[in-house]
């Protein structure tokens, strides 16, 4: 039991930096403060329970039913990451995209929480690493939510480190390293 602990924090935290939703968290961390990256981090965390909750309820026996389904998420995924990219990639062109004079509210706290939970909970990806993750512990049988927990953790955990890093390194990233 606690070597299925102990192994899916730290799957959690090593698979946690190639998820998508750290650039945005990257970029609002740099550009805002840590609170705004790791509300990225945490809407992406959300949108992992959501896909890992569809994968635990049949989700892949729903999309091999339903082409149409998979396809639409498909498109729907890559819209949601095409969108973000396009925003990242407009902030890095403009100069003055780099300055704190925007306005910083609630609106923009609850928007980046809401990037980081689309981002992942609409790639197509996101569903395929659960399914690879939880198939071989489905045929032992063994203990899948307290693994399943613990990834989660171990990704919070990432994600977490990762804002503290951006609030201490702000002070010495400029402008133009930014872009």
């Amino acid at each position: 039991m606690l070597h299925t602990i102990i192994n899916g924090f730290i799957l959690g935290f090593i698979a946690s930096p190639s998820c998508p939703s750290n650039a945005e968290e990257i970029r609002l961390g740099t550009r805002y403060h840590a609170g705004y990256a790791l509300l990225v981090g945490v809407g992406a965390v959300t949108g992992d329970v959501i896909v890992l909750g569809a994968v635990l309820l049949g989700l892949v026996p729903l999309l091999e039913a339903y082409p149409w389904l998979n396809s639409s998420l498909l498109l729907i995924g890559s819209s949601v990451l095409f969108y973000v990219s396009w925003g990242i990639f407009k902030e890095s062109m403009n100069a003055s995209g780099w300055t704190n004079n925007d306005k910083q509210g609630s609106a923009t706290l609850l928007r980046a929480f809401w990037i980081g939970f689309a981002i992942t909970t609409f790639n197509p990806f996101t569903a395929l690493w659960w399914v690879g993750l939880l198939a071989p512990m489905l045929e032992k049988e063994q203990n899948i939510i307290f693994f399943s927990v613990m990834v989660l953790l171990g990704s919070l955990t990432w994600f977490l480190l990762l804002a503290a890093i951006l609030q201490f390194s702000r002070r010495w990233l400029t402008p133009l390293f930014r872009r």
